[in-house]
């Protein structure tokens, strides 16, 4: 294979490892986090009566600090999460395995 072919065929399997990564990440994290902050109370009408969120509230007497993760947690559960998180995420999870394809395809890893 000449070099421009190599070099073009190194390219779209790191940018499509990346986009998969974007995707999957775009998907999966709000789905999961969707699913789970409702779950410990962490509800869009608000923190559920009974629930692991209302404890935590209930441990500290109803002071929740503005930047605590009981008001973070309550944000997101209110409005949902972002896509954007999500395929930030998924870049970054997937960026190890880009820099392993950069290595193979430079010739610097295992063949």
């Amino acid at each position: 294979m000449d070099a421009l072919g190599a070099i073009w065929k190194c390219t779209i399997s790191i940018s499509g490892t990346l986009l998969v990564g974007a995707c999957t990440g775009a998907i999966a994290l709000p789905l999961t986090v969707g699913i789970i902050l409702p779950l410990i109370g962490f509800a869009t009408r608000g923190i559920v009566g009974g629930s692991p969120a209302a404890r935590m509230m209930a441990y500290h007497e109803g002071y929740v600090p503005i930047d605590g993760f009981v008001a973070r947690m309550q944000s997101r559960g209110e409005r949902g999460y972002t896509v954007v998180l999500g395929a930030l995420a998924g870049l970054a999870l997937n960026g190890y395995e880009a820099i392993y394809l950069n290595h193979l395809c430079s010739g610097d890893g295992p063949e």
